[in-house]
């Protein structure tokens, strides 16, 4: 065969391109394995961070404060013959009423919570390697439902009154950094890389309350 029948031989150029498009369409289907697995992971990291949440804001207690302080004058001593106490034996005592109800939590309790849910659920969560590299709660309490509270005790703390709020409801916000291994992490020289998820839960004052 001549040189130029060679050169003019046509059979076989296009494998190359086939091979190098077949490259191609393999990083790509990696590349988009490694992206639905870490859209799976954030999910997963997600969905660990929102029952964290859910279990700290499981903390928040319903309670209750006297908003009228007083004081009581209590007789002392037996009865005598006419069924009554002697006048000048007596004491005062202190006494409140006017109770409100409202809504507390105690807040490094809450953050003990969050760490100790947050840890299980992501081994729960099947996600391996991962590394939690920081954890903020942030606890809001209701500051608007606002009770004046009156003091009248004289003889103990004295008479004044002053102005507290009652929280009807209290926010527990959950932020957390999750470090997990990256799909495909050799091209990217990169091995992990941080995930950073917020979550938030919400308690409120079951009806009836007093308010």
């Amino acid at each position: 065969m001549k040189i130029t029948d060679k050169i003019n031989n046509k059979k076989g150029q296009l494998m190359p391109f086939i091979a190098i498009l077949m490259i191609l369409l393999i990083l790509y289907t990696a590349f988009q394995f490694g992206l639905m697995g870490m859209y799976l992971t954030r999910t997963k990291i997600r969905d660990a961070v929102d029952a964290a949440a859910l279990a700290a804001i499981a903390n928040a207690k319903r309670t209750s404060k006297a908003t009228y302080l007083y004081e009581r004058r209590v007789y002392l001593g037996d009865l005598n013959g006419n069924g009554k106490r002697d006048p000048s034996e007596y004491e005062w005592q202190p006494r409140s009423r006017d109770y409100k109800d409202y809504i507390t939590i105690d807040s490094n309790i809450s953050k003990s919570i969050a760490e100790e849910y947050l840890a299980k659920n992501l081994v729960t969560a099947g996600i391996k390697h991962a590394e939690i590299k920081n954890l903020k709660v942030n606890v809001k309490k209701d500051n608007t439902r606002l009770k004046t509270i009156v003091v009248n005790r004289p003889h103990f703390e004295g008479v004044y009154s002053y102005t507290e709020a009652f929280p009807a409801y209290v926010d527990v916000e959950v932020t957390a950094t999750v470090e997990v291994p990256v799909s495909m992490g050799v091209f990217f020289k990169k091995e992990k890389t941080p995930i950073t998820v917020t979550a938030t839960a919400r308690k409120r004052l079951q009806i009836p309350y007093r308010d």
